[in-house]
């Protein structure tokens, strides 16, 4: 044992007794929220448990890694795609509504915040897009196959 690891033991044993010393001290920092939820894990397990790829004696964290992601769908957004332009645009309608005026409290900002957005939802409004796929076949002509 390490001396430090003693005079910690020690000092527990004077303040709180010896058997309650002899306990694991309450953690004080927050546990991070595990990285995989009970499926992803036990995918995880059972392909760590599976035989390893050809030309591969076993399972390699990387392997494990790269095997795991072709699960996922990946779906390419532009920069400037319309999921953004609409998050944007939402943000805006808010705080022109919303956040105009001076609030006080958080609760006054949680009930303003929460009456603005049924308000919003209970308009219905949606987006119209105005730039079609022809205008965008003429400006990015450069980037996309002629039909």
């Amino acid at each position: 044992m390490i001396l430090r690891t003693i005079e910690r033991l020690r000092k527990r044993c004077h303040e709180f007794g010896p058997l309650e010393a002899l306990e694991p001290a309450p953690r004080t920092h927050v546990s991070r929220k595990p990285a995989l939820d009970d499926d992803q894990e036990a995918r995880l397990v059972h392909l760590a448990c599976s035989e390893p790829p050809p030309g591969c004696a076993r399972w390699t964290l990387k392997l494990l890694a790269g095997k795991l992601v072709q699960r996922f769908e990946w779906h390419y957004t532009p920069k400037h795609g319309s999921w953004l332009n609409m998050a944007e645009n939402e943000i805006g309608i808010f705080a022109r509504t919303v956040l105009r005026d001076r609030i006080g409290s958080k609760e006054e900002f949680c009930t303003q915040s929460k009456a603005g957005c049924q308000r919003r939802n209970d308009t219905s409004n949606k987006t119209i897009w105005k730039f079609t796929t022809e205008d965008d076949r003429i400006k990015m002509k450069g980037i996309y196959p002629t039909p």
